[in-house]
């Protein structure tokens, strides 16, 4: 019997030394002692920074112990150790807004044009007087001959208003009026004050009535219409009835019989107590010698020696 023989392309089996079994064995027990030990560091680190920080978020029990007292009560519910009577201070987080302070109410005085000092309780109608002259021309228009016309007018208005300017004013008004001397015209009618601006209104007016004419001057007598409109300083007068008025003015004038006899006319209107009384008040005051509305020493208005010769010519009681 032959026994066979060995391979050419087989090796030997290989043989681990007992040397090399106990150095993987000793190398594995060490890593795991390594391991080990650093677990347990860990967790001794770990309870370390918990009982330093018992705030520490790690577990349901910590945040318990750091969440603080009353959290997510409302603060309006909470109690205050303070007094309920004593007032809180205002939080914009949590308190309703304050209500707006009160409104001031507008205010008015008779000097001031703001009128913004006294509550204004009423506002009743009042009268102002108003009278005026006037210096004019035009022409005549219509079926007239062209012609220049002088003229020369006075004109009275009792408008009723209320106080200040920012008010309509209305009224009846009275015109007299003469042209070249060779007429004589009344007209009375309405007048308007429209104020389109503090103190210096529109006065618009209407007024009808009858031109005495010499011969056929003009058309010759007849009823006639008057429309004005002026417009000039005239401010309300918050201490007398008499209002001061300066004006310029337009005017047509027409024959109610004869439409086609018209007029048209411009000029100037005087106040008449600027005009008039002012003048005359200065001559009694050179003529008397004083002030006419100026009390003397006694208080009566006379002057001293109107009173000296008063007295001189009284005749002398025993």
């Amino acid at each position: 019997m032959v026994s066979p023989l060995p391979r050419p392309h087989s090796r030997p089996a290989r043989r681990h030394s007992p040397l090399h079994a106990h150095a993987v064995a000793l190398v594995l027990t060490l890593a795991w002692g390594a391991g080990l030990g650093s677990s347990r560091a860990l967790a001794q680190e770990t309870d370390t920074r918990e009982t330093e920080n018992p705030t520490t978020e790690n577990t349901d029990q910590a945040v318990v112990e750091r969440e603080p007292v009353g959290a997510g009560l409302d603060p309006r519910n909470t109690p205050n150790d303070a007094d309920d009577d004593t007032p809180r201070e205002y939080n914009p987080l949590f308190d309703d807004p304050p209500p707006p302070p009160p409104r001031t109410q507008p205010v008015r005085t008779e000097e001031d044009e703001d009128f913004e000092t006294l509550p204004e309780v009423e506002d009743p109608w009042v009268m102002q007087a108003a009278a005026r002259t006037g210096l004019g021309f035009g022409l005549t228009l219509g079926d007239l001959e062209r012609e220049l016309v002088w003229d020369s007018h006075l004109r009275a208005e009792l408008m009723f208003t209320h106080r200040g300017d920012e008010h309509f004013s209305l009224g009846p008004s009275l015109e007299l009026r003469g042209a070249d001397l060779d007429t004589f015209e009344v007209a009375a009618g309405l007048s308007v004050l429209l104020p389109v601006a503090r103190g210096y209104p529109i006065d618009v007016s209407a007024q009808v009535g009858y031109a005495v004419r010499r011969g056929q001057r003009f058309g010759g007598s007849a009823p006639i219409f008057v429309g004005t409109i002026a417009g000039g300083y005239r401010s309300f007068n918050f201490h007398h009835w008499w209002q001061t008025s300066l004006q310029i003015y337009a005017q047509v004038r027409m024959d109610i019989t004869e439409p086609r006899n018209l007029q048209f006319m411009m000029g100037v209107e005087f106040d008449l107590a600027q005009a008039a009384v002012v003048p005359a008040l200065m001559i009694r005051m050179k003529v008397r010698g004083g002030d006419p509305e100026e009390l003397d020493e006694d208080g009566d208005g006379v002057p001293d020696s109107e009173e000296e010769d008063d007295e001189s010519s009284a005749p002398a009681q025993d």
